[in-house]
């Protein structure tokens, strides 16, 4: 259900064929592609899928299959009915429906313990924390870079030292499974520590499933002529996946004026940027060509 929960309709409609293809009788995916077909305004295709649906449930004999949860809950009851045995075999049904069950590993992996059969409880332990590692994002590489090929999100020049004539500063990761529809922010700091740019890049949804392998991302801003440029000094960078920050790149620019005074910075706010892009900030009747992204 994670790509329909994420919006991708047209995807969780794919993963629902592929369900159906391999059981025709799997009644849940029927009604699950219903759902999904009616989200992209296909009534007459929903209404097939709803006419299927009925078809199974409604024939005689008809029982639900039981589900992962459904085994994992069954292990619940024999558990503290004290058939501990049987309960293994119910968390290990539910492992067999889904091996990426972390549910169905950890119930399991806790009776095993209490049991007091460790080398499985550890075995079983140690394949949730495989689990784990397998659906958490992490960053193959990282790098700040004064050039970049943009298209191909891609490094040409690796440096964290900059100077005021280089045209940007590039912030670069390659990450590895990577949710669809996720969302890279960047927050650039200035010298004086505050927060003068934020840059931000959609993950598109991948053709197949709701991760990408790998996926690269970068983001840049403008030092030469611009802002940056009058703000000499040790800046960092920011990145957060889903609200969470997975890293600060440090880096620097060099070879132009002195440092200006916090209060001679601009927090990000597009009214602020307007407003100093005509205002002569060191006093000195110049006008100030301020670029931020958005």
């Amino acid at each position: 259900m994670d790509l329909y929960s994420q919006g991708n309709y047209a995807g969780a409609i794919q993963a629902y064929d592929k369900a159906i293809e391999i059981d025709p009788q799997y009644a849940d995916a029927w009604a699950y592609k219903s759902n999904a077909l009616r989200q992209l305004g296909q009534a007459a295709e929903a209404e097939h899928a709803d006419a299927a649906y009925a078809k199974i449930v409604d024939a005689p004999g008809y029982k639900r299959p039981l589900t992962a949860l459904d085994w994992s809950s069954e292990g619940d009851l024999l558990k503290a009915q004290g058939k501990y045995e049987e309960a293994i075999k119910a968390y290990d049904k539910a492992i067999e429906i889904d091996p990426e069950d972390e549910l169905g590993w950890s119930l399991k992996a806790d009776l095993l313990r209490m049991l007091g059969r460790t080398s499985e409880a550890d075995s079983a332990y140690s394949k949730i924390e495989e689990l784990k590692a397998a659906s958490t994002t992490s960053i193959i590489d990282h790098s700040m870079a004064s050039d970049a090929d943009e298209s191909t999100k891609s490094v040409i020049k690796r440096t964290a030292d900059f100077s005021i004539n280089d045209s940007k500063a590039y912030s670069w990761l390659s990450l590895r499974n990577v949710p669809g529809g996720s969302t890279v922010w960047w927050y650039w700091y200035s010298p004086a520590g505050d927060m003068l740019y934020q840059d931000k890049v959609q993950i598109p949804q991948p053709t197949s499933g709701d991760h990408w392998n790998t996926y690269n991302v970068l983001s840049h801003i403008i030092i030469a002529g611009n802002y940056p440029a009058n703000l000499s000094g040790d800046w960092h960078a920011d990145i957060y996946l889903k609200g969470d920050k997975i890293l600060t790149e440090y880096f620097s620019i060099s070879g132009g004026q002195p440092p200006k005074a916090s209060e001679k910075q601009y927090l990000y706010n597009p009214g602020k940027f307007s407003e100093a892009a005509n205002k002569d900030l060191d006093g000195q009747g110049e006008s100030n060509d301020v670029e931020y992204t958005t």
